[in-house]
């Protein structure tokens, strides 16, 4: 699962970016509506649609990808946590790349999904910032809207761009592995 997640967008703006996500996603014909609907099959409200692998890195298993389940598109509008669970890595300072303690890192998730950002300072230098400025190949973040796709072939680079651009604000990539 990969999640894009922008972590600063003003409660009453959240919805409505959220349709517009969809909109955009929709117009590249990168996702259709979900005809196959089922809540363990196909669950995402959105499936891929006949564009989608102009998004995706070229790969033999991607024939498979189609007649998959749960191979959907979700756009969140529900401020949340979303946590690469096995493959989480500790962010690392941009300074002097000493790594944040997981145990100070996680103490952050519920203060954070309470209200704002929290700032972290690194240990070693003092250096700090928000916690979503902190590197992490596999981070966490929280905040809304948030487009997951749910099993699909790894995105392309610059589709991934052009969707953080399309979030307008400071965003997360969250890579799930389980």
């Amino acid at each position: 699962m990969l999640t894009v997640v922008r972590l600063d967008t003003p409660k009453p703006e959240i919805a409505s970016l959220a349709q517009e996500l969809s909109r955009w996603l929709l117009d590249k014909r990168v996702i259709q509506g979900n005809s196959r609907r089922d809540k363990l099959w196909q669950p995402s409200e959105w499936m891929p649609g006949p564009r989608w692998r102009d998004v995706v890195k070229d790969h033999p298993s991607n024939q498979y990808f189609a007649t998959s389940a749960n191979n959907g598109v979700d756009v969140e509008v529900k401020r949340d946590v979303y946590h690469p669970l096995e493959n989480y890595e500790p962010p690392v300072c941009v300074r002097c790349g000493a790594a944040l303690l997981e145990d100070a890192h996680h103490a952050m998730i519920e203060p954070w999904l309470a209200g704002p950002e929290p700032v972290a300072v690194c240990a070693k230098c003092g250096w700090s910032a928000l916690i979503g400025d902190w590197p992490a190949g596999g981070g966490f973040a929280i905040g809304a809207p948030a487009v997951v796709f749910n099993n699909w072939p790894i995105l392309r680079s610059d589709f991934l761009a052009d969707l953080r651009s399309a979030l307008r604000g400071r965003t997360y990539v969250v890579r799930t592995y389980t």
